[in-house]
């Protein structure tokens, strides 16, 4: 796995923003939006899965999927667990 520096570009987004490591699934980066959006410290987020914060049976499916599926990306309304177990819709 290879930690991305950090970009602090990637704070300036109003948008919650993970960097995932596609053959490991962990999140490499996130920004300050998606801290708040996750109720977790970028610090706690960095170097778990993403599947932590999968909520969804379609969203484990997706993740699932090999990278080239994944990076093409999926158009869907899905929710996020956050830190404390509650979920964001």
């Amino acid at each position: 796995m290879t930690v991305v520096q950090s970009h602090g570009w990637l704070d300036g987004l109003q948008e919650a923003v993970w960097l995932v490591d596609e053959s490991s699934l962990l999140i490499l980066r996130a920004n300050a939006a998606a801290e708040r959006l996750a109720g977790a410290p970028v610090a706690a987020m960095v170097g778990t899965s993403v599947l932590g914060l999968a909520s969804t049976p379609q969203d484990v499916a997706f993740w699932g999927e090999p990278a080239q599926v994944v990076a093409d990306g999926i158009h869907s309304h899905t929710s996020l667990l956050r830190a404390d177990g509650s979920l964001v819709p």
